[in-house]
């Protein structure tokens, strides 16, 4: 049985000498074709490794259609590699000289791979399947996240068919200080059900009534949609939404006389408790201590685990005198 403290110090020793391997630049002009001459992906340093493996796999091939391929007896048969292989499975299959592979085997591995039944290749793949996981990177990430978001985009298009739609736009700024405006879709199934789906997120210079317009025009043309088919639009009160001379309403109206406005709801209620918690001096004060603690403690870590420390504390105490139910802990946990 295993030790676990040596698997540990194993792990240990295996992550410094990965931090301590020198950090050699490679040429990618210079990697062999051969794949009997390339170094394992593995071996090479962790900042390369990206570089050199999409090397490999953006260019063709190595297949040495002029070598002299060595017959290999097979029972009372020879056998040899055939360079007509090469034009039947050009994007993939690979010969190395160097390497002289076992012709019965790379045979036998071409005949399971056409009828699906190679046990010797999902092994193969298996076992080195740690070694090519590349979900960590980067690019390969957000190539992810952009499929899944092309998906469901497509999946709320096909949805929404060829019915009318409105359509509810916000704009704010994020973290990074730009402006992004999105757009949710609103139609109603053919089941009767009133959908809303959230189709896009996009960057402006400006939040001036022409730029979100022509955005929103280009949101819908990108995946098939047309102001023409629109019936509603909602915003929040912003001049630069419902202004009756050059807001966005009004610039929409121009071109389709159908899509009427109708003042966000949820806007229109968050300035209702706004305007009611400013009238109460007690709501008013919360909030401000509120504010007042979510600055003082969010800007340090130390206070967080101060105060996160001290909680726990209080709701152990809580506990122990029967002043708070384990149901309602586990509820809020």
């Amino acid at each position: 049985m295993e030790n676990p403290g040596q698997n540990s110090n194993a792990t240990e020793e295996l992550a410094q000498s990965c931090s301590k391997r020198p950090r050699v630049e490679v040429n990618i002009a210079d990697l062999p074709v051969d794949p009997g001459l390339r170094i394992r992906i593995s071996d090479y340093h962790p900042n390369e490794r990206d570089k050199i493996q999409r090397h490999y796999l953006q260019r063709e091939p190595y297949q040495p259609k002029d070598h002299d391929f060595p017959y290999i007896q097979f029972g009372k048969l020879s056998h040899r590699f055939n360079s007509v292989w090469f034009k039947e499975h050009a994007t993939w299959l690979e010969y190395s000289p160097m390497l002289e592979l076992n012709e019965v085997e790379i045979l036998l591995l071409l005949k399971d791979l056409e009828t699906g039944k190679s046990d010797d290749i999902n092994r193969v793949v298996l076992q080195n399947a740690h070694e090519n996981l590349k979900l960590i990177a980067p690019d390969i990430q957000k190539e992810i996240a952009n499929a899944g978001a092309i998906e469901t985009t497509n999946i709320i298009i096909n949805g929404l068919g060829d019915a009318l739609f409105s359509i509810l736009v916000d704009q704010s700024r994020d973290i990074s200080m730009k402006d992004q405006v999105v757009i949710v879709l609103c139609y109603v199934d053919l089941r009767g059900h009133v959908i809303e789906c959230f189709l896009g997120i996009t960057h402006v210079t400006d939040t001036t009534a022409l730029t979100l317009k022509s955005t929103i025009e280009s949101m819908l043309a990108k995946h098939g949609l047309s102001i023409s088919r629109l019936r509603g639009q909602g915003y929040d009160g912003a001049s630069n939404m419902p202004g009756e001379l050059n807001g966005l309403k009004t610039l929409i109206l121009l071109e389709n006389k159908f899509a009427y406005y109708v003042h966000c709801f949820a806007h229109q209620l968050q300035l209702t408790l706004v305007s009611v918690a400013k009238n109460n001096s007690e709501i008013a004060n919360f909030f401000n201590l509120v504010t007042n603690v979510f600055n003082v403690v969010g800007a340090s870590c130390k206070r967080r685990d101060i105060l996160h420390e001290k909680r726990i504390a209080e709701v152990i105490e809580a506990l122990r005198k029967n002043e708070l139910k384990m149901s309602f802990l586990l509820a809020v946990v």
